[in-house]
């Protein structure tokens, strides 16, 4: 029984794309580190931005999804323009958010409603590669 999974998709459009920026800015303060003054790593900006780079990176794969989609306006392409608009309100309360209070930081709910709309990006987006 063939697998329903496409495994290429998945490992190019999800792991390398968020892992390859990853790596590469791991290796940028590995290399830091070796010179004689080290970059201090500031590990709140990096959890600070997180919802954001996720927001974006589900935008962009439901974009792509939405080229790859021959018949955009079935349920399928209904869904991930349905989804990508609440994406777009979620971004822009996170714009808001940041703009009128001087110390935000995102909560567990911002976190929470970003794992959720990744992994529904993920999901309707490998059904409209298949």
């Amino acid at each position: 029984m063939k697998s329903k999974i496409k495994r290429d998709w998945v490992f190019w459009q999800v792991v390398a794309t968020i892992c390859t920026p990853v790596v590469f800015s791991l290796a940028a303060v590995f290399f830091s580190e070796l010179g004689p003054h080290p970059y201090p790593i500031k590990w709140e900006i990096i959890a600070d931005t997180s919802p954001w780079v996720f927001a974006f990176f589900c935008l962009t794969l439901i974009g792509s999804a939405l080229h790859d989609l021959i018949d955009w306006k079935s349920k399928l392409g209904g869904m991930l323009i349905l989804l990508g608009g609440f994406i777009g309100i979620f971004s822009s309360y996170l714009v808001y958010w940041r703009e009128t209070e001087a110390n935000f930081s995102p909560g567990a709910g911002v976190y929470y409603v970003t794992v959720v709309f990744f992994l529904v990006s993920i999901g309707l987006c490998h059904e409209a590669a298949r």
